[in-house]
C-alpha cells in the first residue's frame, strides 16, 4: 500500500533543488536570513501541494467489512466549496467520533478504515472527512479552512440529533493539529491524538534539517525565533492542549520517524500540570494507526469516566 510520507516529501524536496537552482542568481546570496526566509516560504508550499496532490491521485478499496456501511456525502461549505465525507454508523449509534486524518491522508486510507470499523464494532458512529484540498473535497487547505471544515462536520452532526455530549474526536499525525485548534474552541467529550507534533514551527524546523540545505542555513533556521518563522499554517498544539477541557489521549511511537518523540514529549511536558491528559508511548515506528494504538484508544474511551458515551 502507498503512503505518501514526510520522508517522501523531503525526497520530492531535494530533487527540487530549490537553493542550488535560486543562490547563484540570487541578489540576497549574502544575507542567511533573506535564504532561511525564502527557502522556508517555497519548502512549506511545496510540502503542502505535494500532500494535496497525493491525496486528490490515491484511492482505496473499501475493506469488505465497510462494504454497504458508508454513507458518501458532500457538505457545502461555501458557494464553490465542498467537503466530501463519510457517515459510517450502521447500527445507529446516538454517539460518533470525528476522525481527523493526517494532512497526507485520504479518507480510504486502509489504516484508517481498519480504525473506522473498530469504532463501529463497539458500538459507536464514525464520521470522517477530507479538508478542503484533499481527496474528493474542492478548494485549499489552510489551517483556517480547516478549522471551518471541522465545524461543518460538528454542526451536521447536531442538525441530525446528535448530542454535543456524545461525540468525540480523534486527529492523527498533522491532523491532531486540527483536531487541536477545534477542541481548543468547542467542548467534545474526549479527544485522542495519535502520533501528534508540538507545533509547526518545531516541524518546519526539524524538517529543515533534513533537507538539502547550506548548513549555515540549516543552522539559522534551527536557531530562528519562532515568530520568525514564516509559516502559514502554524499549529500551535502546545497553545491549543493548553485550553481543551475534555479527557484527552496522547498517544507516540518512541521510534516514529515521521514525527520525532522529542516533539510530542515537548507537547506534553508544556501541558504536564493538566489533569485531563493521558500520556502513552509505545515501542516501535509505525507512524500509522495501528491495531496497538486503536486498543490504548478504545481502552482510554472504554475506562474513562465517560458514562454518558459508554452506556
Amino acid at each position: 500500500m502507498a503512503i505518501e510520507t514526510v520522508s517522501d516529501c523531503i525526497n520530492k524536496l531535494n530533487n527540487q533543488s530549490f537553493y542550488s537552482q535560486n543562490v547563484a542568481n540570487s541578489l540576497f546570496k549574502n544575507f542567511n536570513l533573506a535564504l532561511c526566509y525564502m527557502s522556508i516560504v517555497k519548502y512549506e508550499n511545496t510540502f503542502y501541494l505535494s500532500q494535496g496532490s497525493y491525496t486528490k491521485n490515491c484511492r482505496n478499496d473499501i475493506l469488505d467489512s465497510l462494504k454497504g456501511k458508508i454513507n458518501n456525502l458532500s457538505l457545502n461549505i461555501n458557494k464553490k466549496d465542498i467537503i466530501n465525507c463519510w457517515d459510517i454508523n450502521p447500527y445507529k449509534s446516538t454517539k460518533y467520533i470525528i476522525v481527523f486524518g493526517g494532512i497526507g491522508s485520504e479518507k480510504s486510507n486502509l489504516f484508517l478504515q481498519n480504525a473506522y470499523q473498530k469504532f463501529i464494532q463497539n458500538g459507536w458512529g464514525v464520521f470522517a472527512f477530507d479538508y478542503r484540498g484533499r481527496g474528493k473535497s474542492s478548494g485549499k487547505f489552510s489551517q483556517k479552512n480547516a478549522l471551518v471544515d471541522a465545524n461543518k462536520v460538528w454542526n451536521y452532526l447536531l442538525s441530525k440529533g446528535v448530542n454535543a455530549y456524545e461525540i468525540g474526536i480523534l486527529g492523527h499525525s498533522m491532523g491532531a493539529g486540527v483536531a487541536l485548534d477545534f477542541a481548543s474552541r468547542t467542548n467534545t467529550t474526549f479527544v485522542i491524538l495519535i502520533n501528534p507534533f508540538n507545533k509547526a514551527v518545531d516541524m518546519a524546523k526539524n524538517i529543515s534539517q533534513k533537507l538539502d540545505l547550506p548548513l549555515f542555513i540549516k543552522k539559522t533556521v534551527k536557531e530562528l525565533p519562532d515568530f520568525l518563522i514564516p509559516l502559514q499554517n502554524r499549529f500551535n498544539n502546545e497553545k491549543a492542549l493548553n485550553k481543551v477541557q475534555s479527557p484527552t489521549l496522547i498517544v507516540h511511537n518512541k521510534d516514529d520517524k515521521t514525527i520525532p518523540v522529542s516533539l510530542c514529549r515537548k507537547l506534553y511536558k508544556r501541558n504536564i500540570d493538566k489533569k485531563n491528559i493521558t500520556y502513552i508511548e509505545l515501542e516501535g515506528w509505525n507512524h500509522e494507526i495501528d491495531d496497538k494504538k486503536l486498543d490504548v484508544a478504545i481502552n482510554f474511551i472504554k475506562n474513562s469516566n465517560l458514562w454518558f458515551f459508554n452506556r
